[in-house]
């Protein structure tokens, strides 16, 4: 929690011998018949400084506080200029009241014998340490508050930008307050919940119909495997064919580990025609199961099947097959119906709970990610005296954006305005429009570069930037190199974003790291 106040003090006690830097030919008077003035008056300067102050992290975790005095001149143009501290308290305390003079909008100018002319000001900027501790008004989610999704416990740090929204129901902030729910949070959940508790519910629409005992031949719900008439696309199997290869995309991550295969969709088309219910039953690889699924559920209604001149509900199981120039030995699909939401995960170089489902992950938030199957005795072997018995079913470790962003190793850890950039905040910034938006503004106007298509360069090229507290794209820098001039490109796109709705923290806008993957890929 932080306190501030301010004051403007006598400037008559300021004298120009303070090594302050002037511009020439600009006297700076320290009196004048009128004073300079904020826009709005004392009460909107009040309420700037409200709004703009922050408490540093530095600070609080040291206990410092006290008054600073800050020291600047408003020019005859009413610009704030020369700011300095002329009584210190701490370091980061010192930095945050400049930052907050520095970022001053421009003041109504002093006046002297009826001509605005430049003026000295002093401004003590207090800060008074108040322990955030206990407090129910002053608690926000932290790396230390525990996720639960479905019942299953995400080890801590875990980072839930991976977790695709469209597979959540409901999201609920649970707080530890008072001592009475605090103690009921930990009973529940356990030790890691001392510090409040994000509880998600996924989606739960049943993916898969296998339950036909219930039913007869004839009756209505009934799901035939063969009929008279099977289900048949408009136009024929060439349609279809040719309707998945025109849409199907070949994931960039699955081309660069080099996977390829055939994946197995299983569906149902009930009797009006419509695809219902499809499952992967053989899988490859989570993008490319990812990517079959996709094209599966953007195809057109089918003309229904028939048994004795009756329309039927049948299953179908459809092939995707993804190919690459060159074979790579050694790999091979889990085969196994059911095993692929058995699959341990490792996210970040942590192990998520055994059930933690493979569906609920969003592609568009991961970097990079392998999988180790079962494959034969040996490769079984391996992952048993790895992972345990948690690994018999294969294991997919994952590398996520919030990993790059962690390990990277900045230099400059503030933004143009001299604000905090943060790596994680409550609220991140979003693109106008939303992810569909971004996605679409990228295509429209990425340029593939000559040389990289000339030599058959494909891949993928990390950029992370700085989203400002004002939403102003800034520090824009490569994490992954794909070759120079892809390189480039990426930094061009980043160059023309517009800006964004800036991520909020505690309520106010701040500056924040955000990371992108931008994809070359060739026709």
């Amino acid at each position: 929690m932080m306190i501030f106040s301010f004051v403007n003090l006598n400037t008559n006690f300021i004298n120009a011998g303070n090594n302050i830097s002037i511009q020439e030919n600009d006297t700076v008077y320290v009196v004048a018949d009128k004073q300079p003035q904020f826009p709005g008056g004392e009460t909107a300067r009040n309420e700037f400084m409200k709004q703009n102050v922050h408490y540093p992290e530095e600070a609080q975790r040291n206990h410092q506080g006290g008054k600073v005095i800050v020291q600047f001149v408003v020019s005859s143009t009413g610009k704030v200029q020369n700011v300095k501290v002329v009584k210190s308290v701490a370091p980061s305390l010192d930095q945050e009241a400049s930052r907050v003079i520095n970022s001053f909008p421009q003041w109504i100018p002093a006046e002297l014998n009826g001509n605005k002319v430049s003026m000295y000001q002093l401004m003590p900027v207090m800060f008074k340490y108040a322990s955030i501790e206990n407090s129910a008004d002053t608690w926000q989610v932290s790396d230390s508050t525990l996720i639960v999704i479905d019942s299953l416990k995400m080890p801590l740090k875990f980072n839930l930008s991976v977790i695709n929204p469209e597979a959540i129901d409901t999201g609920t902030v649970l707080k530890p307050f008072p001592l009475e729910y605090k103690n009921k949070l930990i009973s529940q959940f356990g030790s890691l919940a001392r510090n409040g508790v994000i509880l998600i519910r996924t989606s739960k629409i049943t993916n898969f119909v296998t339950d036909t005992t219930s039913y007869k031949p004839g009756d209505e719900n009934y799901i035939y495997k063969k009929t008279d008439k099977m289900p048949q696309y408009p136009g024929g199997e060439s349609a279809l064919m040719n309707y998945i290869g025109k849409n199907l995309k070949y994931p960039v991550i699955a081309q660069e580990n080099g996977k390829q295969g055939i994946v197995r969709i299983r569906f149902i088309v009930d009797r009006t025609g419509k695809i219902k219910f499809p499952k992967v039953v053989r899988s490859i690889d989570p993008q490319l199961d990812n990517e079959a699924m996709r094209v599966v559920k953007t195809l057109s209604d089918f003309i229904p099947g028939e048994k004795n001149g009756q329309k039927v509900n049948v299953y179908m199981t459809l092939p995707i097959g993804f190919k690459l120039e060159e074979m790579l030995s050694g790999e091979s699909a889990i085969e196994d119906d059911g095993v692929t939401k058995k699959l341990l995960i490792i996210l970040d170089g942590e192990k998520l709970p055994i059930g933690f489902d493979r569906d609920w992950l969003n592609f568009n938030k991961i970097i990079s990610y392998h999988m180790l199957a079962p494959i034969n005795s040996k490769n079984k072997k391996q992952l048993f005296e790895k992972f345990g018995d948690d690994g018999k079913y294969g294991v997919l470790e994952i590398k996520s954006f919030s990993n790059i962003l962690e390990t990277s190793k900045d230099e400059k850890p503030k933004d143009s305005m001299g604000n905090p950039i943060y790596q994680v905040i409550e609220v991140m910034p979003e693109f106008p429009g939303g992810e569909k938006a971004f996605m679409k503004f990228v295509v429209e106007n990425l340029k593939y570069p000559v040389k990289s298509s000339a030599n058959h360069v494909q891949g993928q090229v990390i950029v992370r930037f700085v989203v400002n507290s004002a939403g102003k794209i800034e520090r824009g820098e490569i994490v992954r190199s794909l070759n120079p001039e892809c390189d480039k490109e990426a930094l061009r796109i980043i160059s023309l974003l517009p800006a964004w709705t800036p991520g909020r923290q505690n309520g106010v806008n701040v500056s924040v790291w955000y990371a992108i993957p931008i994809n070359f890929k060739l026709e």
